[in-house]
């Protein structure tokens, strides 16, 4: 008889161990298939995460932070920003840069140690794109009407100028630059408040209520250089953060100042939700290398069981002529048919069951877990590999014994 027939002939007749081959797949099949979808969903989800949130880098130069003059204190060059941003690993960079001002047509608030003797007052910081140096401020610095400067004649000033002052949105305020000697008018275009207490001393900038924010481009003119104090540079993939600053240091100096700058990378909300996927994806993953596993073993029992029942009709077999290589073809589709069967099975029944498990992962991770085509072919490839691995049991009975050694231990 030929031996395909016999396979199946032999899978009908020994339905016990058909049944049980077929009911520990189909549960394996469907904890295989969850494992692979959740893992390949939380993938994909880390990616859209890295493209989105993104994450940061802050270069400064605290260490020039004590200047003899306050336009000292912009120790970066603007050449040094604009190449930052030329990175391919930057998806945009901003900078900004400070200046000290004598408040000319408004009073600012006096400090301790200070005077009203001509001495700068005031300190405007300019930025190159506001709305993103509020969001970065936002902890210290909060605007509470109107919105940040649009352009070069616009600025944002403190509650407290406003009130002492009584200046309001759409009034114009000047200040007097100690460097150009020139007056500079701004239109205010909102006032902010700020929880920062002032720093004791008298240095110009040890007040954050004397501030005004406007954009750099007029900074720049009122200290004569083109200087900055810090950047910040949008990285298009959290995970190039480290790789790019280690080669920032490496780029060239174009003022003296910049020998010691630092870098800063913050990916920490990028991390935040990235280590729980990540955590998800290890759990999926363990949860596969676990089921197959327990596939390998389970079946190799299976297996050794149904051989040791069988040994009198191998043996029987062999000695009629049958090649053991035919015998083996045999058993080996005696155990794929069942398995193949289960896993399909399993696959149907996946579908309804994956919704339950999607809403549930949604909620938490905002993973979407849909069963692709993808993983159906590894979950096929798992059960091929489990079946070829079980069955070296088999191989090794069969190649091991002669027809006559088989028929003597019956």
């Amino acid at each position: 008889m030929n031996w395909i027939k016999r396979a199946f002939r032999s899978i009908s007749y020994h339905k016990k161990n058909t049944i049980l081959m077929f009911l520990s797949f189909l549960i394996l099949s469907i904890l295989i298939l969850f494992g692979l979808c959740i893992r390949a969903a939380s993938r994909e989800r880390i990616w859209e995460i890295r493209t989105s949130i993104g994450g940061s880098v802050l270069v400064s130069n605290e260490r020039q932070i004590y200047s003899e003059e306050p336009r000292g204190v912009n120790s970066i060059s603007h050449q040094k920003y604009l190449e930052l941003c030329a990175d391919e690993r930057i998806r945009f960079g901003s900078c900004n840069t400070v200046t000290a001002a004598l408040a000319d047509n408004f009073t600012a608030e006096i400090m301790d140690g200070q005077e009203e003797n001509g001495t700068e007052n005031i300190y405007v910081e300019g930025s190159s794109d506001p709305v993103e140096y509020f969001s970065s401020v936002s902890s210290v610095v909060t605007l509470i009407s109107g919105h940040v400067p649009q352009n070069a004649e616009e600025a944002v000033v403190s509650d407290g100028i406003a009130e002492r002052n009584g200046l309001g949105i759409g009034d114009t305020i000047a200040v007097l630059s100690p460097y150009t000697k020139e007056r500079y008018t701004f239109k205010i275009s909102g006032i902010y408040s700020t929880n920062e207490a002032a720093y004791s001393g008298n240095a110009v900038y040890n007040n954050p209520a004397n501030a005004i924010y406007t954009l750099d481009t007029p900074v720049y003119e009122m200290n004569e250089n083109d200087n900055v104090k810090e950047i910040t540079l949008q990285l298009k993939d959290p995970e190039e953060g480290r790789a790019f600053a280690e080669d920032a240091k490496k780029m060239p100096e174009y003022i003296k100042e910049e020998y010691d700058m630092d870098y800063t990378v913050n990916v920490s909300a990028y991390k935040a939700v990235a280590d729980s996927l990540k955590s998800l994806a290890g759990i999926s993953n363990l949860m596969v290398i676990v089921s197959v596993i327990l596939g390998t073993i389970t079946l190799s029992f299976l297996i050794l069981m149904n051989l040791r029942d069988r040994m009198f009709e191998i043996g029987i077999l062999l000695s009629v002529g049958e090649t053991k290589m035919r015998i083996m073809l045999q058993m080996l589709m005696e155990s794929f048919c069942p398995v193949l069967l289960a896993i399909t099975a399993g696959v149907i029944f996946s579908y309804p069951l994956a919704n339950v498990i999607k809403i549930a992962v949604d909620l938490s991770n905002g993973v979407q877990a849909a069963i692709k085509t993808q993983q159906i072919i590894i979950l096929y490839l798992c059960g091929m590999g489990v079946v070829l691995a079980s069955s070296m049991v088999m191989v090794y009975q069969i190649v091991r014994y002669q027809p006559k050694k088989i028929l003597m231990m019956e």
